[in-house]
């Protein structure tokens, strides 16, 4: 098993995480930052961070298991949120 940490910064109103069709709690650690590590086994998993603040804001996020790291930004669409889209992770 592989710790997998999940953090999205620049977020001013909430976040969301989807691990592999299932809510996974993010925890607001204040300043726009939310954050999640749990153990998962080695695979392929499909996630979605979902990110809600101002409309314009700027936003980052990042899905690591210690070994790969993959980011992703953006910035929040005309109703105040954004997502990652359904993107592939492999935990080692």
């Amino acid at each position: 098993m592989a710790q997998v940490d999940v953090k999205s910064d620049g977020v001013s109103r909430s976040a969301s995480l989807d691990w592999n069709g299932s809510p996974v709690s993010l925890t607001n650690m204040g300043g726009g930052t939310y954050q999640a590590s749990f153990m998962e086994d080695p695979g392929t998993y499909v996630y979605r961070i979902n990110v809600h603040g101002d409309p314009g804001d700027g936003w980052t996020a990042s899905v690591t298991d210690g070994t790969t790291t993959q980011n992703s930004a953006g910035h929040m669409g005309p109703s105040g949120g954004d997502s990652t889209g359904d993107t592939a992770f492999t935990v080692s």
